[in-house]
């Protein structure tokens, strides 16, 4: 079982591509260093009772304790700020799978849950809660996924009536769901750093997040005997940063597509395409309103 595990995963988190590197600009001014109260910030994030890492610490008790805690980390991160450097033990993960149905032989029916080091976790949500009105800036109106004050119901009432609007005037409408399989687990690093680069992202950041994903493994015991596992592609399981970045890279690529438009022969109007991406099986859907008046005309 453990040479399945191990051929089954470290093909999964392996790179399909040749080592490639991007070019990232030099940083112009230095990063100013967290405060004690970015720490608590992000601390408070965090739901209690969650299991601890590695590193045996859980969220429940870094909440509980003293300002001091607080300042100290606040000048730990700032250290691996100014020198683009994280700890070693931040990059090695414990996965632990989780049986989901079907044939308990198929690896692909489990789901593997990761446990990071919860100092990792609370540096990259600092990190995040710096960048991300710059992520949010670069995502159109229409990505709900992983956004604040933003919710999938207005895509199911998009949805509701295109599909009203189309039996009302008698007119086809095709939707399309698509479930990427193992999407976060597929993304390749260069593509991911270069979407941070052209959206905008602080050179330093991306220098510093590229660090902390240089050398990664995982540990998973399926029985008795450990097994490690590098990883070279893909985001971080249960990294509060992972959703962020997974959108940021999906976005540079749908930038990059060219969306034709869909002809109608029985009409002279062309109707636009409207663009639905998944994430958890939740529709995204471009121009919807526009394609709405253009079947009410």
């Amino acid at each position: 079982m453990e040479i399945e595990v191990r051929r089954f995963y470290s093909n999964l988190f392996a790179t399909k591509q040749s080592k490639a590197t991007t070019i990232i600009p030099q940083q112009t001014k230095a990063l100013p260093p967290f405060l004690p109260e970015e720490i608590q910030h992000s601390l408070n994030s965090f739901q209690n009772g969650k299991a601890a890492g590695e590193d045996k610490l859980s969220a429940d008790f870094l909440k509980s304790c003293h300002s001091s805690v607080h300042k100290l980390l606040a000048n730990k991160f700032s250290r691996y700020l100014q020198e683009g450097k994280v700890p070693t033990k931040w990059k090695s993960s414990k996965t632990t799978l989780i049986f989901k149905k079907g044939d308990k032989e198929n690896l692909e029916n489990y789901r593997p849950i990761c446990l990071l080091p919860i100092l990792y976790k609370v540096f990259t949500k600092c990190i995040l809660n710096r960048i991300r009105k710059s992520l949010e800036e670069a995502q159109p109106v229409e990505q709900a996924g992983f956004r604040r004050s933003f919710s999938t119901i207005d895509h199911i009432h998009s949805v509701q009536r295109l599909l009203e609007v189309g039996r009302e005037y008698q007119i086809p409408i095709t939707m399309v769901f698509i479930d990427f399989k193992k999407a976060f687990d597929t993304i390749e690093p260069t593509a991911l750093w270069e979407s941070l680069k052209t959206q905008g992202i602080d050179s330093g950041y991306i220098k510093l997040l590229k660090e902390c994903y240089n050398d990664c493994s995982t540990t998973i015991t399926p029985f008795y005997n450990p097994v490690n596992i590098p990883i070279t592609r893909g985001v971080r399981q249960c990294d509060p940063i992972s959703p962020n970045l997974f959108s940021a890279c999906l976005e540079s690529a749908f930038r990059r597509m060219s969306w034709p438009h869909i002809k109608d022969d029985k009409m002279t109007t062309t109707l636009p395409w409207y663009q639905i991406r998944a994430e958890s099986n939740t529709p995204t859907i471009r121009r919807r309103y526009h394609l709405i008046s253009k079947l009410h005309k």
